[in-house]
């Protein structure tokens, strides 16, 4: 797959826009080897690069509903995580690896800074309020 050799190697965002147009959604989503998905390789490989990351989210928005658990252990921004949440309307957040959610994980690992830890439980927590009808 030209778009996931693209993404190990870091190729410029406007390459990776040209290989998303010729990509079907589910090469995006099922990828041989070591990653889940092309966002999993992104995250691994360049966890900054944040407009490649939303022309990802946007080509395939289901990406969003399994990935914050490997954007928080790569050290991605809060602005990719922020639109994680967004793309996957708060699902992500539900998701459990490693036995915790991601607002728990994020406590865990070292190197999250509190931003994100913050951003992570107030989601979180208005997600459950919406969910139980308090809001």
């Amino acid at each position: 797959n030209p778009l996931i050799q693209a993404l190990y190697y870091g190729a410029p965002t406007a390459v990776l826009e040209i290989l998303l147009l010729a990509c079907h959604e589910t090469t995006l989503i099922a990828v041989d080897g070591p990653y889940p998905n092309a966002l999993h390789v992104l995250l691994r490989h360049a966890p900054y690069a944040v407009d490649t990351a939303d022309s990802l989210l946007l080509a395939a928005p289901v990406l969003a509903n399994s990935v914050v658990h490997a954007a928080l252990r790569h050290g991605a921004p809060l602005r990719l995580i922020r639109h994680v949440v967004a793309m996957s309307s708060g699902q992500c957040l539900e998701e459990v690896q490693d036995g915790c959610m991601p607002a728990v994980y994020a406590t865990k690992l070292l190197g999250i800074n509190e931003e994100i830890r913050d951003y992570l439980k107030t989601e979180t927590l208005s997600l459950a309020c919406k969910r139980m009808g308090c809001v």
